[in-house]
């Protein structure tokens, strides 16, 4: 069931955020220092201040769990039809998510962020929002985005190839790290002359296959 749209305008916020943002104000506009006799602790209490950004993360995570519950909202919409994916004026009397967003005054740019920050998985977001350093909306944006990529990918049709092909990057980047570590005079001085002679063999067939594979893909 399609929810009930109201503008940003008419909207109502929950009374412990009114409260907060009162607060916010008085503390902005009151400097109790000021009146202190102490100067030192009047420095000390301003240092502390201008250093402390618990306020600015708490800010940070409401906007982005706000966001996040729009686009879970809108997500409950049916997306609409091709005219209304067009990048043309939505219309507010349609139920579609366009329609919709536009209504309760998000921006289309707004609206593609709100969805995408609802495809990142809950557990994700909350560890992200909650951690020392929460990201911006932004980069919980492109996190969405590349779930919703990769869950489109994973949900596709493979080639033929496919797992032989997700077996070669593991053991490229396996094999790549090996080079990084060990020194190659080191390791052809530990090698028997039987071990040299059957190692020569397996690199050049790993080299013919490699040169095939390379030219293929250029």
């Amino acid at each position: 069931m399609t929810p009930k749209i109201q503008s940003v305008r008419d909207a109502k916020l929950p009374a412990t955020y009114v409260n907060a943002q009162r607060a916010l104000a008085d503390c902005s506009r009151l400097d109790e220092c000021k009146t202190w006799a102490d100067k030192a602790a009047a420095m000390a209490s301003y240092a502390k201040q201008s250093q402390d950004e618990t306020l600015m993360k708490t800010a940070i995570r409401i906007q982005a769990r706000a966001i996040r519950r729009c686009g879970e909202l809108l997500k409950q919409i049916e997306g609409g039809s091709t005219a209304h994916r067009r990048r043309v004026a939505p219309d507010p009397s349609t139920s579609t998510r366009k329609g919709s967003a536009y209504s309760a005054g998000l921006s289309d740019r707004e609206r593609k962020t709100a969805i995408r920050i609802a495809n990142v998985p809950k557990a994700d977001f909350e560890r992200a929002v909650e951690s020392n350093s929460p990201p911006s909306l932004t980069e919980l944006s492109e996190a969405g985005k590349r779930e919703a990529a990769n869950r489109e990918y994973l949900t596709s049709p493979k080639p033929p190839g496919f797992k032989h092909a997700t077996a070669l990057l593991g053991t490229l980047r396996d094999f790549t790290e090996f080079c990084n570590k060990a020194d190659a005079a080191l390791v052809a001085e530990a090698l028997s002359k039987r071990e040299a002679k059957r190692a020569l063999r397996d690199m050049e067939t790993i080299t013919t296959w490699l040169k095939s594979l390379k030219r293929r893909m250029g």
